[in-house]
Formats: C-alpha cells, sequence, structure tokens
C-alpha cells in the first residue's frame, strides 16, 4: 500500500510543482525613463527627463525589470544619430545579470560624457536575454 500510494504522491508532485513553474510570469522591461539622477539604493529615476543639455555628464536609463530569475541577463545599448538622418552608430553599451529571482527591480545604465556631449539625438535600447525589449530616444542640445 505504501508504494501504491508513493508511486501516486510523485508523480502528483511533479505534475503540480511543473504547473507552478508554468504558471509564473516571464520576465519583462517596464517603460525606460531617462534621466539626469536616479535613487541610489533603487536606482529609480528622479527628475525624468528626454531632452539634456551638452553641459549634462552622465545620463541614465532606468527600467523596471519585473519576474527576474537568477541569471536573467538587461543589457543597454547606446547609439547617436550622427548624420541627423536616423542612422544611428554605438556609442556605449553595458549589462547587468541578476544574482537571484526578484519581483521587481530597477537597472539603470549610465552613458557619461567624455567631456561633453555632441549636440543631436540619441538612443538607448534594452535588451532582456539579448532581445530587445525596449528603447527611448532622446535629444542633446546646445547649452543655451
Amino acid at each position: 500500500m505504501k508504494r501504491l500510494l508513493l508511486a501516486w504522491l510523485l508523480p502528483a508532485a511533479i505534475l503540480l510543482g511543473g504547473c507552478s513553474l508554468l504558471s509564473q510570469s516571464p520576465p519583462a522591461v517596464g517603460p525606460v525613463t531617462l534621466t539626469d539622477k536616479v535613487a541610489e539604493k533603487t536606482m529609480a529615476p528622479l527628475n525624468p527627463t528626454d531632452k539634456f543639455s551638452t553641459a549634462t555628464q552622465l545620463i541614465y536609463a532606468s527600467a523596471l525589470v519585473q519576474n527576474a530569475r537568477k541569471g536573467t541577463r538587461v543589457d543597454a545599448e547606446w547609439t547617436f544619430d550622427k548624420e541627423g538622418q536616423g542612422t544611428y552608430v554605438p556609442v556605449d553599451s553595458s549589462g547587468v545579470t541578476f544574482p537571484q529571482a526578484g519581483k521587481e527591480n530597477y537597472v539603470a545604465f549610465s552613458l557619461k560624457a567624455v567631456t561633453t556631449f555632441m549636440p543631436g539625438t540619441y538612443k538607448v535600447r534594452i535588451l532582456l536575454d539579448g532581445k530587445p525589449a525596449r528603447e527611448a530616444t532622446f535629444t542633446i542640445a546646445e547649452k543655451q
């Protein structure tokens, strides 16, 4: 009788365990918020804007990542429309891998000016596990 009960409980446990895995939502990236400042502990964006001056030294792209699993990879690719015709060239890239699972966590990627930023249109694209997830366009203008 014990063997019969174990033989029934094991597949049921596997099946129920599998169902809970299937019901978990996949990782997702919320909208990208551009800013010149993020909260130090949470990386949540402060002072959101999509317009910066050439005097700006640091620009952040912050996004809320939901349902990240251990090993989830989030990358940012920064590009610049050098010719002003929609042809973007790479400027910088960086990434982060989640060391553990989490319900909601902000990630913030930064783009730092070497001396000053060139005026024009820029774009940041956020990738989730190597696949495009979100993007945002912003401008940098001469300081007035």
